[in-house]
Formats: C-alpha cells, sequence, structure tokens
C-alpha cells in the first residue's frame, strides 16, 4: 500500500529552507588560480640545479601556494569590501615579490658572479654593450659585439654580433642608470632599470582599470603572468615599450594628449611592434575633433589631440631616432629593417612559429638563412586586415576597439613574420587583456570604488 503525503496538511505547513544563493567569485580569484599553477612551472624552470636552490624552490612554492589559499578565504570569509581588496593586494605583493623579484635578485646575482654572459638574455648584455659605446661616442648600429661579452652568450649567432637589431630608445633609456649605479655602486644589470619601470607598469596599469577587481586582475595578468615573468626576469625588454604604451593610455584617459604622445613615442621607439599599434592610436586621436573644428586647430584654436601628437611625435623621432640614422644611415637601416626580415649576408635565421618555419620544413626555402619573402605576405594578408580593422574603429571608435584591432594585427604579423620568439606574443596577449580589463565593459556599479581612497 502506497501512502501519499502529498497533501497531508502537516507536511504543507512545515517551512520550506531557502536554497543558498551561489558565492560570487571575484574575477581574480579566478586568474590567479590560473596563473599560479603555471607560476609553479615557471619558478622550477627558472632555479638552477643544486640542492640549495632545490631547497630553495620547494619553499618559494610552498609559500605560493599557501598565499593562493590565503586569497581564497579572504575571497570568501572577509566581509568588508575595503579590508578584503588590501589583504588581497598585500597577498599580491608578496606573490609578485617571489615569483618575480627573488628570481631576478638570484639572477642577477648568479650573473655577478658567474660573469656579464651568464643568468641573462643576450639582448640585454648587447643592450648594455649599445649604453658603453654611445658613452664612448660610438655608434651602436656601425660597430661590432664580437670584442663583447655578447660574444660569449650560447647560442648567439654570427648576424647577432653584427647588428644591433633594437631601436634607440632601449639604449637611451637607461643611460641615467647606468651613469648613477656605474659611479655608485661600481656594477650595473639592465634589470636595475627595468624593476623600477616594472613597478611604474603595474602601477599605471591599476590607475586604468575602472575597479578594484579590474585592477587586481590587471596585477595578476602583468605581474604574475610566468610566459611574461620568465622573459622580464631574464632581462627582456618588452617591460620598456610596455609601461611608454600603458602611460599613454593613462594620459589618453585624462585628455592629456601631449603627454599621452610622448609615452607613446617612448614605446614607439622602443619596440617595433609598436609601429603596428600606431595608425589605430592615431585614428583614436583624430577622433577626439569637434565635428565643426579643423585637422590642426579646434573651434578654439587650440590644437587639436591628432596635431599635438604627431607633432611630439615628430620631435621625438628628430632627438632620438634620426640622429643614428643620418650618423651611418645604411648600418641604420640594415639593423632595423632588412636584419629581422633575412636580408643582409649575415641575417636572422628562420625561427619560431611562422609560415617561414612551415615552408623551411617543407623544403621551400633551402636553410634557415635563406630569403623568405615575407614583405610579400604583409601586402597580401596584413595590410587589407589593417585596413578592415581601422574601418571597424571608425565605427566603433573607442580604447577597447584600438588594443583589439592591435592584437589581431600583431598576431597575424607574427605568423607571418620572417622569425619570432615567444615572447613576441607578450604584446598581442597584452593588448587584448588592456581591451578586457581596461577598457572593456564597466562593471557593476556596486564594483565601482574611488581607488584614490584605498
Amino acid at each position: 500500500m502506497i501512502i501519499s503525503m502529498a497533501n497531508d496538511e502537516k507536511v504543507l505547513a512545515e517551512p520550506v529552507a531557502a536554497a543558498p544563493q551561489p558565492l560570487k567569485i571575484s574575477l581574480d580569484t579566478g586568474l590567479l588560480v590560473l596563473m599560479f599553477t603555471m607560476a609553479l612551472w615557471y619558478i622550477r624552470y627558472v632555479t638552477p640545479a643544486n640542492r640549495v636552490a632545490d631547497l630553495w624552490l620547494h619553499i618559494d612554492a610552498m609559500a605560493v601556494i599557501l598565499l593562493v589559499a590565503a586569497y581564497l578565504c579572504v575571497e570568501f570569509f572577509m566581509g568588508d569590501a575595503r579590508r578584503r581588496h588590501a589583504a588581497k593586494m598585500a597577498i599580491l605583493g608578496v606573490l609578485i615579490t617571489i615569483v618575480v623579484i627573488i628570481p631576478m635578485g638570484f639572477s642577477i646575482y648568479g650573473r655577478y658572479v658567474a660573469g656579464p654572459s651568464h643568468r641573462i638574455m643576450d639582448s640585454a648584455v648587447q643592450t648594455e654593450e649599445a649604453v658603453k659605446m654611445v658613452l664612448r661616442g660610438q655608434n651602436p648600429y656601425s660597430h661590432t659585439y664580437f670584442k663583447t661579452p655578447m660574444a660569449q652568450v650560447p647560442g648567439v649567432t654570427k648576424g647577432g654580433l653584427e647588428h644591433y637589431v633594437y631601436l634607440p630608445m632601449t639604449f637611451i633609456m637607461p643611460l641615467p642608470g647606468y651613469l648613477l649605479f656605474h659611479y655608485t655602486v661600481g656594477y650595473f644589470d639592465l634589470r636595475f632599470v627595468y624593476v623600477p619601470m616594472f613597478f611604474l607598469l603595474l602601477w599605471a596599469l591599476y590607475r586604468l582599470a575602472p575597479s578594484r577587481e579590474y585592477g587586481r586582475a590587471l596585477l595578476i595578468v602583468f605581474g604574475l603572468n610566468p610566459d611574461v615573468a620568465f622573459y622580464f626576469v631574464a632581462g627582456s625588454n618588452e617591460v620598456a615599450a610596455m609601461t611608454g604604451l600603458v602611460l599613454s593610455f593613462l594620459c589618453l584617459t585624462k585628455r592629456r594628449y601631449a603627454w599621452s604622445a610622448v609615452f607613446f613615442g617612448i614605446s614607439l621607439l622602443s619596440k617595433q611592434f609598436m609601429l603596428l599599434v600606431l595608425p589605430f592610436y592615431l585614428l583614436y586621436l583624430a577622433g577626439q575633433h569637434v565635428k565643426d573644428g579643423g585637422w590642426v586647430r579646434g573651434p578654439d584654436g587650440k590644437l587639436t589631440p591628432l596635431a599635438t601628437a604627431v607633432i611630439v611625435l615628430g620631435i621625438m623621432v628628430l632627438v632620438f631616432a634620426a640622429p643614428f640614422f643620418l650618423w651611418s644611415p645604411a648600418h641604420f637601416i640594415n639593423d632595423i629593417v632588412k636584419y629581422p626580415n633575412g636580408l643582409t649576408k649575415n641575417g636572422a635565421h628562420i625561427d619560431g612559429w611562422t609560415a617561414s618555419a612551415i615552408a623551411l620544413h617543407m623544403g621551400l626555402v633551402k636553410n634557415a638563412g635563406s630569403h623568405f619573402p615575407s614583405q610579400i605576405f604583409y601586402i597580401v594578408f596584413l595590410a587589407p586586415l589593417m585596413a578592415l580593422l581601422l574601418w571597424w574603429q571608425r565605427k566603433r571608435n573607442t580604447l577597447q576597439v584600438v588594443m583589439l584591432a592591435a592584437a589581431i594585427t600583431t598576431l597575424v604579423f607574427i605568423v607571418f613574420s620572417y622569425f619570432t620568439h615567444n615572447n613576441y606574443f607578450y604584446y598581442a596577449i597584452s593588448f587584448f587583456f588592456l581591451a578586457w580589463l581596461a577598457f572593456g565593459e564597466a562593471p557593476a556599479p556596486d564594483d565601482i570604488i574611488d581607488k584614490r581612497n584605498t
């Protein structure tokens, strides 16, 4: 016999407990959990193999794991929003110190003990030598590097010792730092200059974020991403170009167009990849015109944002780049343009995730030093793509679209480049995260808190 209780008055009268609402997990917490497992791999990869280092490796990894657990506890058990934010920021500060700053310190000390060609990227060694050449009145683009510590770096090719592929700001910016440390400490490592830039970058990213949650997310993406930290610790120069770009955008949000152009100029003269951002940056500024104003002066008689930026960028190119071009035009063009495209006698070698590497493996080009027509691919694929993206931006002229267009352009450019390295993807990834976290959809109103008071 089956007894139904569906209509029992006592059963119907009993209160039914409401189902608990799902917990809200913040964006920064999710990104941190994603990043920290990769960070453990990164810490193991950069730590030299010996018993003492292995002990510190385990201590470091354990500290990272416990700090992530503490971050989760703060997320779910600390009710006050301001205290929760302060606790999270403190944990992120310790994590960045453990994952980035301490490994860099060990790397710098290891280089100091082992010699100038150890525990650092060849690009950083070459930039240090370029700084010294400028101070001696020599042209970094016309001199070779065979008699410098760069010649002792494993894997450096003859072409790499004959050419300086980086733009002038890479050795101009470190000049004051070199003089300071050389005449006070007596020892200089390029990373002494990059560390302050790194913290300036993190500060600018946080100020650019629309909310505290998005600000913490940006700190995690740019401060704890092992794919970024690995090359930064090794002395790669991406941090200089990205710091200039983020500061430029921060000035844009405050309508400081001249200062924005100055910082963008620093970024542009630091890395060739920023040339891919330039058209979208200028189009954004063009969109800031008052409708009844002209291209050069607005209705108030003042210079338009576009005219201001063009003048500032032009002056910076004349001051910081033109002298080195005029010093030796052939060497400048060979190093900056021809060498990275495999157009010199001892040019760069085909490498990385590129169409040229596929052609090499298929036997379509003779060897890694052979010519590959990257320029044709740029004309066929990259130029129409940029035209399409610029058209899209005209319809929706925001900084988010500027960064998304730059990210897409950079990815396609990398694919059809003569060669590429993994750290080149840093730019496309960074552009995307800026579009998402700095310029994306505004967060909920209760999440927007004046960060100046925190």
